[in-house]
């Protein structure tokens, strides 16, 4: 159970990656975001879910 455990995780990771681009322009008016700032929140979740998704893979 315990080596399940990585790739549920990253199961979860690809979920977020998902509502994430929808995601990013409420986030944008919410805080009062440039687009810019807005546009680099699906690349950290692009990088976040490399990181983790290589290793259990």
């Amino acid at each position: 159970m315990t080596k399940a455990i990585p790739v549920l995780f990253a199961f979860f990771v690809m979920g977020f990656c998902d509502i994430v681009g929808i995601s990013s322009d409420y986030a944008a008016k919410a805080f009062g975001w440039s687009s810019t700032m807005a546009s680099l929140i699906p690349s950290v979740v692009f990088v976040w879910f490399f990181l983790l998704g290589v290793p259990t893979g």
